[in-house]
């Protein structure tokens, strides 16, 4: 006569060979007359019901595995249930293990297992394509909620962490940078947020070693940026500045608090050293570059000078750089007048210093640039006489620059006249005639006979 747990264990191979055969019904059928079911009998159930079962008996069954006591056997309970996620790589149905998963920690997240985390995880976004990834995220930051809930709970539980614990927290850190990098890729900033966030305090559990310290900083560097692009993205910038003024109504004051935090919680990691270089450091150049951002878009000009000013004070390697930024957003932003200061400053910083005449050309064209589109035409000849000194001085290599200058200051002359400015347009194409002389033969040829034809025109009608 044989004992129970013989007959157990038959009946447990006859579950196996029904199920390899795909006889779901006979496998089912067959395990649930074993008594004591174990964790074999307990797996046949769920693969079973991953097969041809309900959503409902897929979520019991993996239940009942996930929750299995058998503490001698927690080995192998993992080993199945890495299983039951191939299974459901295998027969593509994704969305109903996914539904297992999460009923399974949404009704009992006090199970503490990441192996099966890190499948859902796995089983979410394989089976994401770009567009899902912007609508579904929240079931990704869902499983990275749980995930740092119990990962903090283990880290309290020792005070020394195991090498498995830190390899276990380094996988989900890893993974939370990965996604908040894609989702600012795509433009989703909420995720980008959320993403950035949840890798800078899992970094946190892992204490605060400079590794740790420096992408946690880069995490809140790279949410400053998804603020930044959350405020500005649907606003539109035109050439009304009273309009513009207007966008400031459609960034919510919650969007702004969250920006200014933000900011704050970025700083925080500088150390008094450190706070003490301000623009010497790269982050905070960073920093103020985005705020500027930010202002240029909902803020007045005054702001905006008021802040180009705060740069006044550094280093004059750091006021060119920063100025010369701050000048081409105002630009973007049809802050002209503000665009305008903010390149008089860089190229101020480089006339008392030694430095390549290239930097300076940079300079000059938006100024010259910049200073016709607001009118202001005596600051950008000047601008452009200076242009033409460096032309002169220079090689081939300003070539394409001298004959940008000739042609703006020509066509704008050109407009000022048949605006009846006939002064101010002799003054204009006078200084673009002087370019042709130092212009290389080739381009000053095909360009001569049209230009001394119209300024003859031009002093014989004036």
């Amino acid at each position: 006569m044989l004992e129970e747990d013989e007959i157990a264990s038959l009946k447990t191979n006859l579950a196996w060979c029904f199920l390899k055969l795909q006889q779901y019904s006979d496998a089912r059928s067959t395990a649930k007359t074993v008594k004591e079911a174990d964790l074999r009998i307990k797996y046949i159930l769920v693969t079973c019901a991953i097969r041809d079962g309900t959503p409902e008996e897929s979520l019991a069954a993996l239940k009942d595995l996930a929750s299995s006591d058998e503490d001698n056997e927690s080995g192998l309970r993992k080993g199945l249930l890495s299983l039951v996620a191939s299974e459901a790589f295998e027969t593509d149905k994704h969305d109903l293990i996914v539904f297992v998963l999460q009923n399974l920690y949404s009704e009992d997240p006090s199970i503490d297992d990441l192996h099966v985390l890190r499948c859902l995880l796995r089983l979410i976004y394989s089976n994401f394509s770009t567009s899902a990834f912007t609508n579904r995220w929240k079931e990704l930051y869902h499983i990275i909620l749980i995930s740092k809930k119990k990962l903090e709970r283990r880290e309290m539980r020792n005070e020394r962490a195991t090498e498995r614990n830190r390899q276990e927290l380094n996988w989900w850190i890893r993974i939370c940078w990965s996604f908040g990098i894609e989702a600012c890729n795509l433009g989703n900033v909420a995720a980008a947020v959320k993403f950035l966030e949840a890798c800078s305090d899992l970094d946190q559990i892992r204490g605060n070693k400079e590794t740790n310290r420096n992408r946690r900083q880069m995490c809140e560097l790279l949410r400053v940026a998804a603020y930044t692009m959350n405020m500005t993205t649907n606003i539109i910038i035109t050439e009304n500045p009273q309009a513009n003024l207007k966008n400031s109504s459609n960034v919510s004051q919650t969007e702004m608090e969250s920006f200014q935090t933000a900011l704050k919680k970025c700083r925080s990691f500088l150390s008094e050293e450190e706070i003490q270089k301000d623009l010497e450091l790269p982050l905070e150049q960073m920093l103020r570059q985005y705020e500027f951002y930010v202002l240029s878009h909902i803020g007045t000009d005054e702001q905006l000078l008021s802040m180009l000013h705060s740069v006044r004070s550094s280093p004059y390697f750091v006021r060119h750089k920063v100025a010369f930024i701050m000048g081409g957003v105002a630009k973007a932003a049809m802050r002209t007048n503000v665009a305008l200061t903010a390149f008089k400053l860089s190229l101020k910083v480089l006339e008392m210093k030694e430095v390549s005449s290239h930097e300076k050309l940079h300079c000059l064209r938006e100024i010259v640039d910049t200073g016709l589109s607001i009118q202001l035409y005596q600051e950008s000849l000047e601008a452009a006489q200076k242009l033409i000194i460096l032309g002169k001085s220079s090689d081939a290599h300003y070539e394409s620059d001298m004959e940008w200058l000739l042609t703006v200051l020509w066509n704008k002359g050109i407009e000022n006249y048949s605006q009846g400015e006939k002064a101010l347009a002799m003054q204009l194409c006078d200084t673009a005639m002087s370019i042709l002389n130092i212009l290389p033969a080739s381009s000053a040829q095909l360009l001569k006979p049209t230009m001394v034809a119209g300024f003859q025109k031009l002093c014989g009608q004036n």
